[in-house]
């Protein structure tokens, strides 16, 4: 094998559209932020739009994939920001897109609602949607697009679920959500309030059913003691305040859970009055279920954290008094894979409190049938989940049912392939711009509602959309121009991106399986870039001399009519064989 006989391209075409194995493959491991995001929200795509102040068009990218942006850009749990390249090791930290995200929300220009365009025209079908929450309003959104006519039904007098209900006005004005929820509606929607469906009727008449009720069923801990007055459920303690109450709590409040239903239990305790709130997790503080924001937020009001701590009983006559805790250590995994935590004998304590609140999960209550026509979206078929994972699984669910509905799959997944330019424009002096930090508001007794997240201003937005490294962007080394200067390996700066090798392994779908480095001179017949290191830092395009690696920018297309590629399923298939994981 020589030099000159040698084009190793990563995906399965050098220009065009291409859905193969390899290039759904090749584009987990490139973006891992679109990725990780349960809705594959183009994030790079917005970023670099509102790096250019345009902020209309981010939040329409965010609109199309994600459905609620300005919510989400404030309650979002951000899994892409976990594997944003920036945050590597020596790298500096995660670029902030769900603040990001927020800014597209809160500086667009144009605020009157948006109504997405139609992807079919009407099929003649009827489908109805139970639960007007996040996975049902997704569904029934999608659902309309794609030409059928949705009835969606509601129990309550508002739509929102736990938009609603769930989440405290400091965190989420209920403005932002009354507007995006209408502007879901506002796509031919025909919403019904005030309804509790009959799935037995809506069988007979509609052509299919989509159960999106959520987890709504708390799950109390069986502890001795769990039904003492004063102990009680987090999301029932949420929608009671949410709806204007102001429960009585004490002066001492402890908090069980490591999530947000259990952080937002403590701040509202210190909104209502309490002087001490503890809260109390089992696992270790990097396996709690928040972001760092939140984590910060708990330190400013005053709330105290204590991690490996699990309860053992709430004691009390005619009320709680006291919870017994004891300490916990790392213990084995479970069947899912995730590590238990285990008492340690002897460490047990006792800790005053007034009330006691457990955010400890919810679990969804099913039909009696989960079968075509009947289809469940969101919590009510995962369990409790997060919002964005609400909205993911949803967008999968509308597939199946259109699929079902039409008899056929009508809309797939594919990836756009751009031409080749000189440069992404992206300097090194852009790595090393900061995080910027966001402006709060400090807990005040006369204004405990005030939202406490302040976002960013334009320019922090701006400035923060600068630092993505816009990994959609494919560098390849054309081996068959290469002059082996190995100028690019000294341009360089991160260590083993560029590899000499002697042999690139595939599997036999093309997939990209590792290389075989090259030992020297003699088998030195490659050179490649790992996409996977590669910081998109344009700095080997500047270096070469004979402009043999072009950059290529790569556009993820969900729910594409006629699209041949599933990009979940390739994904799914090849990820645990991928040498990237």
């Amino acid at each position: 094998m020589g030099r000159g006989d040698i084009k190793d391209n990563m995906l399965s075409a050098a220009s065009g559209t291409v859905a193969a194995a390899r290039d759904f493959d090749q584009f987990r491991v490139s973006v891992p932020c679109q990725f990780a995001c349960p809705a594959h929200t183009d994030i790079p795509g917005y970023l670099a739009a509102i790096a250019k102040g345009d902020y209309d068009t981010a939040y329409r990218i965010n609109l199309r994939d994600n459905v609620f942006p300005g919510v989400l850009g404030r309650v979002c749990t951000q899994p892409c920001e976990t594997v944003c390249r920036h945050g590597r090791e020596g790298l500096g930290e995660s670029v902030a897109i769900r603040v990001a995200k927020r800014a597209a929300a809160d500086f667009r220009r144009h605020t009157d609602p948006i109504i997405l365009e139609p992807i079919f025209s009407a099929s003649g079908k009827r489908v109805a949607v139970v639960g007007a929450g996040p996975a049902g309003l997704t569904t029934a959104r999608e659902l309309c697009r794609l030409g059928h006519a949705v009835d969606l039904y509601e129990k309550d007098d508002q739509p929102g679920g736990l938009m609603v209900q769930g989440i405290p006005l400091f965190r989420l004005p209920r403005e932002i959500i009354a507007h995006e929820v209408a502007q879901a509606l506002a796509v031919g929607i025909k919403l019904h309030l005030g309804v509790s469906a009959d799935l037995a009727e809506l069988r007979q008449t509609h052509d299919a059913v989509v159960w999106a009720t959520g987890a709504q069923d708390p799950v109390l801990p069986d502890l001795p003691g769990a039904d003492l007055p004063g102990v009680m459920h987090g999301l029932p303690f949420l929608r009671r305040v949410n709806r204007g109450e102001k429960p009585a709590i004490g002066r001492r409040v402890v908090v069980i859970g490591g999530g947000f239903t259990a952080v937002d239990c403590a701040r509202i305790a210190r909104r209502l009055g309490a002087e001490h709130v503890r809260i109390f997790y089992r696992r270790s503080e990097v396996e709690m279920y928040i972001s760092t924001d939140e984590m910060d937020a708990l330190a400013a009001e005053g709330i105290t954290l204590e991690t490996r701590v699990m309860p053992l009983a709430c004691l009390g006559d005619s009320h709680v008094k006291e919870i017994r805790l004891a300490r916990t250590v790392p213990g084995e995994l479970d069947a899912h894979g995730r590590r238990q935590y285990d008492l340690v004998p002897g460490t047990e304590f006792t800790v005053a409190a007034d009330t006691v609140l457990f955010g400890t999960g919810q679990r969804p209550i099913r039909p009696a049938s989960t079968q075509p026509p009947v289809f469940l979206a969101g919590d009510v078929a995962t369990g409790s989940t997060s919002l964005i994972d609400t909205i993911g699984h949803a967008k999968r669910v509308v597939r199946a049912v259109d699929q079902f509905l039409m008899g056929a799959r009508r809309i797939g997944d594919d990836i756009g392939i751009g031409p080749v330019v000189p440069s992404t424009g992206r300097t090194r002096e852009m790595d090393a711009i900061p995080r910027q930090e966001m402006a709060l508001v400090a807990l005040t007794p006369d204004q405990p509602d005030a939202e406490v997240e302040q976002g960013f201003t334009r320019e922090q937005a701006m400035t923060e959309a600068i630092r993505c490294y816009q990994c959609q962007y494919l560098f390849e080394i054309d081996n068959r121009r290469c002059i082996y200067c190995d100028m690019c390996i000294t341009a360089c700066p991160v260590p083993e991106c560029i590899v000499k090798v002697s042999a690139v392994h595939r599997d036999a779908e093309g997939r990209w399986q590792g290389f075989q480095r090259a030992t020297g001179p003699q088998d030195y017949n490659l050179l490649c870039i790992d996409p996977d290191l590669c910081i998109r830092c344009d700095l080997c395009v500047k270096a070469c001399p004979v402009h043999c690696i072009p950059a290529q920018e790569m556009a993820f297309h969900q729910a594409a009519p006629g699209a041949a590629g599933q990009f979940e399923q390739a994904v799914a298939n090849t990820a645990k064989e991928s040498p990237h994981g």
